[in-house]
C-alpha cells in the first residue's frame, strides 16, 4: 500500500500473522491457529478470543451476529449459534427470531430458542423459548423442568394435565407473604 503508513500486515512472532489499522493491532492469528481480537496472546484452549470492544480496551467483550437487512417480518430468523461436528451435523442450536414485525425506531421484539437433536434424529428441535415478554416455556409435552441430581423435582405438562412430581424427601410449599394464606383454586374459582 502507499501513503497509509499506520495500516499494516505484520508477522510479529514466529508463525504469527497480524493486521494493524490506525497504528493499533486489530487482529492476530497466532502459532496455535487462534484468532485473537483485542488481545495479543492467550492461554485459552480455544479457536477465537474476543477481548473488549471497539469503544475501548477496558470494555465488555462483544460479538455481534447481524442479519443482512434492517426491518424484518414476524418469525424471521435473525441469527444462530450452531454446535456441529466437522461434517456440519447440528447437535444443538441457539437461535434468535423476531417475535413480531420490526418497525423503524426502537421496536425490535425478539425471542431466543434453544434446540437440541434427539437420539436417533438428524436435526434439532426447539426445546426451550424465551419470548420478548420474558416468558420462559418448554416447547413440548414430553419436556420437563427438573431439579436435583436425580431429577427429583419435576414440573411438566403431559399433553392433558399439568403436574408437579416430587420423587424424594418431603414436598414443602412455604408462603412467606404477609397474610400467610396458602390457597388452591379450581377452574371455577372454588377451593381453599
Amino acid at each position: 500500500h502507499t501513503g497509509d503508513t499506520n495500516t499494516a500486515i505484520r508477522f510479529p512472532a514466529g508463525d504469527t500473522f497480524s493486521v494493524e489499522t490506525g497504528a493499533v493491532e486489530a487482529l492476530r492469528v497466532d502459532s496455535s491457529q487462534r484468532l485473537l481480537v483485542g488481545v495479543t496472546s492467550s492461554s485459552a484452549n480455544v479457536r477465537a478470543v474476543f477481548q473488549a470492544n471497539s469503544a475501548g480496551s477496558a470494555g465488555a467483550g462483544v460479538v455481534q451476529i447481524a442479519r443482512g437487512n434492517t426491518f424484518t417480518a414476524a418469525d424471521t430468523n435473525i441469527g444462530n449459534l450452531e454446535f456441529t461436528d466437522s461434517g456440519a451435523n447440528v447437535f444443538a442450536r441457539i437461535q434468535c427470531e423476531s417475535d413480531a414485525e420490526s418497525a423503524a425506531g426502537s421496536d425490535h421484539p425478539g425471542r431466543i430458542t434453544f434446540e437440541t437433536t434427539a437420539d436417533g434424529a438428524t436435526s434439532p428441535t426447539e426445546r426451550l423459548r424465551i419470548t420478548s415478554a420474558g416468558n420462559v416455556s418448554i416447547q413440548n409435552d414430553s419436556g420437563k423442568f427438573t431439579a436435583g441430581t436425580g431429577d427429583d423435582l419435576q414440573i411438566y405438562h403431559d399433553g392433558t394435565d399439568s403436574k408437579i412430581d416430587n420423587l424424594t424427601g418431603d414436598f414443602i410449599l412455604t408462603n412467606t407473604a404477609d397474610d400467610k394464606d396458602l390457597r388452591f383454586r379450581t377452574h371455577d374459582g372454588s377451593g381453599s
